[in-house]
């Protein structure tokens, strides 16, 4: 049996102490490319001391600035991967009959762009989120594709992460995360894929137990796709065969505001749309259109599987499934939508385990 090891440090914002302790009752942690916010939860024993002093009275006034690293792992192994790295946002105790603990709440880097990082209104012709945020925030923001674009955006007075909120709802294509410091920006299916071999897990080695299952594709799928182009004209398009125009109930095209006809799903077509100011000919947006639509129809695998805290899974990591009994999963290659870590000491139910959740599958 490996012998479970971790390791916690706060570094105090009112004193500069730094405190590290390598144990927890329980810690879990929760990420995914697809919010905002990865969150932790520490539960310690409320009797913990450092220096002669309970932990919670170590911690001070300065919670909610006090930042947190966490780490997990095998003794055997040798490392212990930094599994969570961010913001104390809230400390609470907690007591039973059983156990009295110390909880705390946590918020990766996020946490600073929705309380410290303020923007000033304005409207601007040509966002360029890249240099917006490197210049307001002063981090580091990769943009993919590198020709992204979000046209004319009204930026109000309000936190980056409520700008970043309003950018997520507006483009639901769009995801904003955190990821080694640095803030990505990913237009959906376009997320940028590690260089490196992809992680293997096996149900018959490293694999607990899955929630996994294949989702039929739509073949019926019109994808209309919108943008305005350098001449300030409205262009539209749909993947190829699947609209029409759209009829008024006395059969007569339905105009725009630029007398052109608005385009609408086929019968028993499902109708979705994408704004893609990034492409500016009628060219592009077709074949951005067409492969677009295409993905939508694939066959996909959906879920998530729980495996041990070996091999370590990051979210945006690719996993390669090998599963001889399951020909349709063998040797397939998913992107990671997410991750959540849970360890416990507890004697009986204790345990290292990741819960992976599958993204876009990679041909």
């Amino acid at each position: 049996m490996l012998t479970l090891k971790c390791k916690i440090e706060i570094e105090c914002e009112d004193t500069k102490k730094l405190i590290s302790f390598n144990y927890a009752h329980h810690i879990e942690v929760k990420t995914s490319i697809s919010t905002l916010t990865d969150t932790a939860t520490v539960k310690l024993p409320r009797s913990m001391q450092r220096d002669g002093k309970l932990l919670l009275d170590s911690l001070g006034q300065g919670t909610k600035k006090d930042k947190i690293k966490i780490y997990m792992g095998y003794e055997e192994y040798g490392q212990i991967e930094e599994v969570f790295t961010g913001y104390i946002t809230d400390i609470r105790t907690e007591i039973t009959a059983k156990t009295s603990l110390l909880i705390l709440s946590c918020e990766n880097e996020m946490y600073m762009l929705r309380t410290a990082v303020d923007v000033q209104p304005k409207d601007d012709d040509k966002f360029n989120i890249k240099t917006f945020v490197e210049e307001k925030a002063k981090i580091e923001c990769k943009v993919i594709p590198d020709n992204l674009s979000f046209g004319c955006m009204i930026i109000k007075q309000e936190k980056m992460a409520d700008l970043l909120d309003r950018i997520k709802q507006k483009y639901p294509y769009v995801e904003c995360y955190f990821q080694n410091k640095t803030l990505y920006v990913v237009e959906d299916g376009e997320l940028e894929c590690p260089d490196t071999k992809p992680i293997i897990f096996d149900p018959s080695r490293n694999m607990i137990s899955d929630e996994l299952k294949y989702i039929a594709g739509k073949e019926e799928i019109c994808l209309i796709a919108t943008t305005i182009d350098d001449d300030n004209v409205k262009i539209q398009v749909a993947n190829d065969g699947a609209s029409e125009t759209k009829k008024d109930k006395n059969g007569n095209a339905v105009l725009d505001d630029d007398e052109k006809p608005i385009l609408t799903a086929k019968e028993n077509y499902e109708e979705r749309h994408r704004y893609c100011p990034q492409y500016k000919t009628k060219e592009e947006l077709q074949e951005y259109a067409n492969t677009y639509a295409k993905m939508l129809t694939e066959t996909r695998m959906e879920g998530s599987f729980t495996a041990f805290g070996f091999p370590f899974v990051r979210k945006g990591n690719v996993v390669e499934l090998h599963d001889d009994l399951q020909p349709e999963r063998h040797k397939k290659r998913f992107v990671v939508e997410g991750v959540i870590y849970t360890f416990n000491t507890d004697e009986k139910t204790g345990g290292y385990r990741q819960k992976i959740t599958l993204g876009r599958q990679i041909k």
